[in-house]
């Protein structure tokens, strides 16, 4: 959802009040979050568009330059996915180091999901 208000270009303000209400609600259910960060968002959707090749990537900026907030700053072209990853990147970011929920962060890293469901099993105790 918090990606949702993000693309939606809801206010700062707005999208930490609903994630500070979503944690009040799941946190009686002692919930483990698993983070896939990113060094570089826009790395890695680069990244990503090639090895998708050009279909997607044409997809994914058609999707995007759309959105209320790429309209709304002006974001265009590919550096509308770039801009878009970056500011999201950001915003969670932010988001996971405020949460008092408990967090596994692991490394994003593309094509090796394998080996990230593996540590993640393994953090988790399963």
């Amino acid at each position: 959802m918090v990606r949702v208000l993000f693309q939606m270009n809801a206010g700062h303000d707005e999208i930490i009040s609903y994630w500070d209400r979503w944690q009040e609600l799941v946190h009686t259910f002692t919930p483990t979050m698993i983070f896939l960060r990113a060094q570089s968002a826009t790395d890695l959707i680069n990244q990503i568009g090639e090895a998708r090749g050009p279909e997607w990537r044409s997809y994914m900026q058609a999707s995007i330059v759309q959105l209320p907030i790429s309209k709304g700053l002006g974001w265009t072209g590919w550096s509308a996915v770039e801009q878009f990853l970056d500011h999201y990147s950001a915003l969670m970011n932010e988001l996971i180091c405020t949460s008092d929920l408990h967090i596994v962060e692991l490394e994003g890293c593309p094509g090796n999901y394998g080996d990230r469901l593996a540590l993640a099993r393994k953090r988790l105790g399963l």
